[in-house]
């Protein structure tokens, strides 16, 4: 096995010729005869996260295998060097820590093992406390989104030395995966996700009742009681090219401890299927509360700023583990819709419902205009959020019709169905269906909002190029009450 091994090595290594059709020994014979080989370091493993404020303490593990033309015997060490790149905007006094390069240790040839194949391998293992002293850092400096960027260097017994400036494509990837560089990002276990959302905007317009934010936020851990509390902060960012900036920093509204979390944590994009270690919590900020931390007036908001909902999470100790991106922020944007306020948001085009398709057949699909006969039950989820359930939707594509069910609001002066895969594994080619109110050409449907009677729901489907007939294929549906 290691002869093959050293022929495999000779042959790709050297030169990384020859095509797929050419006789591989043959090959590697004249790569032997003509090209001096050079060396790699074949990862194993490595831990690509640093977890922040667990048990055990964060460390970097490494396992590598090295190769060279004479089966291991021309190691004579390898170099571990690190580099600490400050990513995040918060945090401690990550300004001081050095973020150059610094060498962290050296592994002779000693302290290498035969592997499963007779080449020497390493576990190179790298506490976290090793590294902050190395680059002149602090636990306290180091934060989520921060990265750790370890570069090995092999040293050969003649002399020579490789490392990420001389190791091509050839054995950086694939079958030798000897990138001599691995960077670890440190993150803080935990995720959010959003579900039942409100209508979530803000209208500036005369007589609009804006609800504020409300949502059901989700918090799923890595492990078990690594999160306490989530604090929630709000900013406001002034868009608007006047001369002016109104933009405001992060204000506090309050801390929600983790006892008030006591609802399940479900994945709407997976039949409502549970979230593995994971809780939600009900989320409701009024209006007056959201204009109170910015320090604003509703007259001083314009269409198209935005207000900012951040999420910190903290550990038991009181350590924020969260990061300033996505998930852990939400927009909630300015909007300026001059319609009648809805008398009642919590009935307004709640219940059952006839459907006429008055656009968009599907004629590639074999389906006929009566494929969505009703009636059906609209429910009311939140604000002015709304729920079309055990929709048997192009039955020809969802196994003779399995239900799914289609979202959408009532928002300003239209219907909006939000951009989500259907439910039921709805598609062709093994490829779930994209359905979505938005697309390059913005498309809405309209509602009276002095009168549920009827309303149309328009929205686009979309699925993976070439796997299915007239996609994407614009739809219109028209609802009318029993």
């Amino acid at each position: 096995m290691k002869n093959l091994y050293k022929y495999v090595f000779m042959g790709i290594l050297a030169l990384g010729l020859g095509s797929c059709d050419d006789d591989e020994e043959n090959t590697t014979i004249g790569v032997q005869d003509t090209v001096e080989t050079g060396a790699v370091l074949r990862t194993i493993s490595f831990t690509d996260e640093l977890l922040l404020d667990v048990d055990n303490p964060p460390q970097f593990v490494l396992e590598i295998e090295e190769q060279d033309e004479f089966e291991g015997e021309l190691l004579e060490s390898v170099n571990l060097f690190v580099t600490y790149a400050d990513n995040s905007a918060i945090a401690g006094n990550s300004s001081s820590i050095n973020t150059e390069e610094v060498l962290l240790r050296n592994i002779p040839a000693s302290e290498f093992f035969p592997g499963p194949f007779g080449l020497p391998r390493a576990e190179i293992i790298a506490p976290l406390s090793e590294t902050l002293a190395a680059i002149g850092g602090t636990f306290d400096d180091i934060y989520v989104d921060d990265t750790f960027t370890f570069r090995e260097e092999l040293i050969l017994t003649d002399g020579r030395v490789f490392s990420v400036n001389n190791a091509g494509g050839i054995i950086t990837a694939g079958f030798f995966n000897s990138p001599f560089q691995h960077v670890q990002t440190v993150t803080g276990g935990i995720n959010l996700s959003f579900r039942e959302s409100g209508l979530n905007e803000i209208n500036i317009a005369e007589g609009q009742p804006n609800d504020g934010y409300q949502t059901i936020l989700q918090v799923q851990e890595a492990v078990e009681d690594l999160w306490d509390q989530t604090e929630i902060f709000v900013r406001y960012v002034d868009n608007n090219d006047d001369g002016t900036d109104n933009s405001t920093q992060d204000t506090s509204l309050g801390i929600i401890p983790r006892a008030d979390f006591t609802l399940p944590a479900l994945d709407q994009d997976n039949d409502d299927e549970p979230i593995e270690m994971a809780i939600g919590g009900a989320v409701n900020i009024s209006l007056e509360s959201i204009l109170t931390g910015i320090g604003l007036g509703l007259d001083e908001l314009f269409e198209d700023d935005e207000v900012i909902i951040r999420f910190s999470v903290r550990n038991f100790a009181g350590r924020e583990i969260s990061s300033l991106e996505e998930p852990f922020s939400v927009i909630i944007p300015v909007v300026s819709c001059p319609i009648a306020p809805i008398a009642d948001a919590d009935t307004f085009g709640v219940g059952m419902y006839n459907l006429e398709i008055t656009s968009g057949v599907f004629p590639d699909f074999g389906v006929t205009v009566d494929f969505m006969e009703g009636p059906y039950e609209i429910v009311s989820t939140n604000g002015l959020n709304r729920e079309i359930a055990n929709v048997p939707f192009l039955p020809e594509f969802n196994n003779g019709g399995f239900p799914t069910t289609i979202p959408f609001s009532f928002s300003c002066d239209r219907t909006l169905v939000p951009t989500h895969f259907l439910a039921g594994g709805l598609g062709c080619d093994g490829e779930n269906f994209d359905i979505t109110g938005e697309s390059t050409d913005t498309v809405f449907g309209e509602f009276d909002s002095l009168d549920d009677t009827t309303f149309t729901l328009s929205f686009t489907i979309f699925a993976p190029v070439g796997t299915c007939p007239s996609v994407p294929y614009t739809s219109t549906l028209t609802f009318t009450r029993i």
